[in-house]
């Protein structure tokens, strides 16, 4: 989905800790915002009009059911408990096409959800945002990361051991 391949909350930090004033900031995520609302409209259109079937087709159909079973579960309150992160918000975006949601109510709703989140990210940003930036860019967090990814890939492959894909009977590894 859209917002699934450029993370918005990403570009929201990021714009909001170098914009160099809070006028700036603010408008940072005004701009943000607006792109993320386009893109999950056009996330919607698409899922009204068969884009599901092309992300069924790269592997996205247990991403894409349980949007749907949010959707049917707690109807348009799962846009608010979603838009949080801008790569759920672009399925559930997707489901609330497919399954016909009326675009009124979910446009009303996702502009709310997207405004309350982005809102939230970008003062979290504005108030933090510059130590975690000299955090992320030392050494320490960079050696810590290396070896965060080291051990994961020792269990993935030696504890957890290889996967047997559902299509076939043939063993492979996750890469």
């Amino acid at each position: 989905c859209i917002g699934w391949y450029f993370p918005g909350s990403s570009i929201i930090f990021l714009s909001v800790i170098f914009a160099g004033s809070a006028q700036y900031a603010a408008l940072s995520v005004v701009v943000v915002t607006t792109a993320l609302y386009l893109a999950y409209c056009c996330n919607y259109f698409l899922g009204k009009h068969g884009w599901h079937r092309l992300l069924v087709r790269f592997g996205m159909q247990n991403q894409l059911d349980d949007a749907e079973r949010q959707l049917n579960r707690h109807g348009l309150r799962a846009i608010f408990f979603t838009f949080w992160n801008p790569g759920l918000a672009s399925l559930v975006a997707t489901a609330a096409g497919t399954l016909r949601y009326p675009f009124k109510r979910f446009a009303l709703a996702s502009f709310v959800a997207l405004s309350i989140w982005n809102t939230f990210w970008g003062v979290l940003a504005y108030v933090v945002g510059e130590k975690i930036i000299e955090y992320v860019f030392s050494y320490t967090f960079i050696l810590i990361m290396i070896g965060v990814w080291i051990v994961v890939r020792i269990i993935e492959i030696y504890v957890i051991g290889p996967e047997i894909s559902p299509e076939s009977t043939e063993i492979t590894h996750t890469p």
